[in-house]
């Protein structure tokens, strides 16, 4: 066998076996996927947790949620360059006090903003008090520097900026927070504006059909690397006549 097959073959081998790989590891994600789509179901199912009197909210990271509290008109954060159905706009973050004298910030939804920096808080008030259900997110103790800015308004304090971190939300807040947000999720009594949506759920068929993909990939390969051979054998003795 000639120096140019063996090297031909030896790349089809290793394009087969990299291509089987690379479906199996599509495999591993579709099962790791369905394992954090029933943890979504179970949580979304589950009875809210009240965060409120836990000195340690944050070991609840992840689940379903409830505090009571009133909303603080004077203080909002808009989450700058969220993004719902194609539309730009802002997330709007207001703290809710709590009895005890803490607070804990609440992402209440989304609102539109044609430069996904600005907009006004303060015609989506929620005065009295409130029952939020949500999921609780983490929130860094310091991330990479983002740029804050005080949006100019006479009603209220409204900072804009692109990630929270404890570090810098200590500073502009006159009472301790939680160290979690609660993103509130949609409800019958929860008003339409700021749109709060639901959680992505998990979708694991797409790695089934990358999987499908990259298996196809391999036995094309595999198949036609077997035809090109028995080929190449059949003209083999034509060739010397």
């Amino acid at each position: 066998m000639s120096l140019r097959r063996v090297a031909i073959a030896l790349s089809m081998l290793v394009t087969v076996l990299v291509c089987g790989r690379l479906g199996l590891w599509q495999v591993a994600r579709m099962h790791e996927k369905e394992r954090l789509r029933a943890v979504f179901d179970s949580t979304l199912s589950a009875a809210p947790i009240a965060i409120a009197p836990l000195r340690y909210p944050a070991a609840h990271v992840g689940g379903r949620v409830s505090v009571s509290g009133t909303y603080e008109t004077g203080r909002h954060i808009l989450l700058t360059a969220r993004s719902h159905d194609g539309d730009v706009g802002v997330g709007v973050v207001t703290p809710l006090l709590l009895d005890d004298g803490r607070a804990v910030l609440v992402d209440r939804g989304w609102l539109p903003a044609a430069d996904a920096i600005t907009a006004d808080p303060m015609t989506v008030q929620e005065p009295g008090p409130q029952q939020v259900v949500g999921i609780a997110r983490a929130i860094p103790a310091t991330t990479l520097p983002t740029r804050w800015m005080l949006l100019p308004t006479a009603r209220s304090m409204v900072w804009s900026t692109y990630a929270l971190s404890r570090d810098s939300l200590a500073e502009r807040f006159p009472y301790p927070l939680l160290d979690v947000i609660v993103e509130q999720l949609p409800g019958k009594d929860v008003p339409l504006q700021p749109r709060r949506g639901m959680p992505e759920r998990p979708d694991p068929s797409i790695h089934f059909w990358y999987a499908v993909q990259w298996f196809m990939v391999a036995a094309i390969v595999a198949l036609g690397s077997r035809w090109v051979a028995r080929r190449g054998s059949r003209n083999a003795p034509s060739a010397r006549a």
